[in-house]
């Protein structure tokens, strides 16, 4: 069986201290949006989630006026 992750990220990883989310142009996914505590280990916060989402639909919304969606 191959390893497929550092070490030292599946040591300090914490699903609950980041957000993933796909990143879409149209219904193609082109790729993820991530944010995390680094290696605080603390939970994700709900302003840290109003942020993401704030940088997130900014993007989303660039890259399909870009592609000519909207």
């Amino acid at each position: 069986m191959v390893e497929t992750n550092n070490p030292a990220f599946t040591e300090i990883w914490n699903p609950t201290s980041a957000i993933l989310a796909s990143l879409q142009v149209g219904i193609k996914p082109i790729g993820l949006e991530y944010c995390d505590q680094a290696t605080s280990r603390q939970p994700v916060h709900a302003k840290d989630h109003q942020i993401f989402q704030l940088f997130f639909l900014h993007a989303t919304l660039r890259l399909n006026r870009l592609a000519g969606i909207i």
